[in-house]
């Protein structure tokens, strides 16, 4: 079985224009899920990511932001503990927010945020998996 520890660290080019772009593409990505979760066929296929909640890729952005501004560009997740935190950050990665590398999740800044881009986000494989041992 997996480690279910992420690594998380922060783009190298984490200066304050990256960081405006990056949390202000989190928002449309959380615009955006809400306006795809309007669609009924596919709030039926990603019922059980929101049975619990509506993810919130905006708030949990926020919160990794500044644990990697506190932790000195790193941070470790445990997605045991806070599997809430897991979701949306399995959004996050499927949307191109992160990237994962040798070792660690590096935050990326995603070309662009569409509604095409987040239906799939919705429904694909990514770290929950992985911490489960599938591909």
């Amino acid at each position: 079985m997996a480690s279910p520890y992420l690594l998380l660290e922060m783009s190298d080019e984490a200066d304050c224009c990256f960081v405006a772009a990056w949390l202000f593409r989190t928002d449309q990505a959380q615009r955006l899920w809400l306006q795809a979760l309007d669609e009924p066929e596919f709030a039926d296929h990603v019922m059980l990511l929101h049975a619990d909640g509506i993810p919130d890729i905006a708030a949990v952005a926020l919160e990794i932001f500044g644990e990697l501004e506190r932790q000195h560009h790193f941070a470790v997740m445990n997605l045991h503990e806070d599997s809430f935190l897991g979701r949306e950050f399995g959004l996050m990665e499927r949307l191109g927010f992160f990237v994962h590398g040798r070792e660690s999740y590096r935050m990326t800044l995603p070309k662009a945020i569409t509604l095409a881009a987040v239906r799939p986000g919705g429904l694909g494989g990514g770290v929950n998996d992985r911490a489960r041992g599938r591909p």
